[in-house]
């Protein structure tokens, strides 16, 4: 499939030395730290499934604002080019695990928890002949 000519072709790829270094400089850094990305969106992926939508989204707007906020500390007080990039979305995905895992943890415990309580109750109650309306009234555990 042919949608340019040659000249136009070239138009779009930057031979200049300073150019290519600042792309494989970005690569490289970048390549590095896509195993956040690849965490967070496991745990977001997780709470979508459950059908807890806020958390994702709180998280994603952590994300956004660590990384708007780092990129103009990076840009404008430590004077980094591209570079800044590869590090605010670092920054952005370490929020993001930071208000994701918690809440990650909490819904896990919470979980096991309640399904150990409920088995043990069932076990109690079918051995004793009773019910799990009375044992919740009785409120043994």
């Amino acid at each position: 499939l042919h949608l340019c000519d040659r000249r136009q072709r070239q138009m779009c790829i930057e031979t200049d030395p300073v150019v290519c270094k600042h792309g494989v400089t970005y690569l490289k850094l970048i390549s590095l730290m896509y195993l956040f990305p690849a965490v967070t969106n496991g745990v977001q992926g997780y709470f979508r499934g459950i059908g807890d939508l806020k958390i994702t989204l709180i998280s994603s707007f952590v994300n956004m604002s660590v990384r708007v906020i780092f990129a103009a500390v990076l840009v404008f007080h430590f004077s980094l080019q591209i570079e800044a990039l590869p590090f605010s979305y670092l920054a952005g995905w370490i929020g993001m695990l930071l208000a994701e895992v918690p809440l990650l943890l909490r819904n896990f415990n919470l979980r096991d928890r309640n399904h150990y309580r409920t088995r043990v109750e069932n076990v109690i109650g079918y051995k004793l002949g009773i019910s799990q309306t009375e044992i919740e009234a009785l409120n043994v555990f």
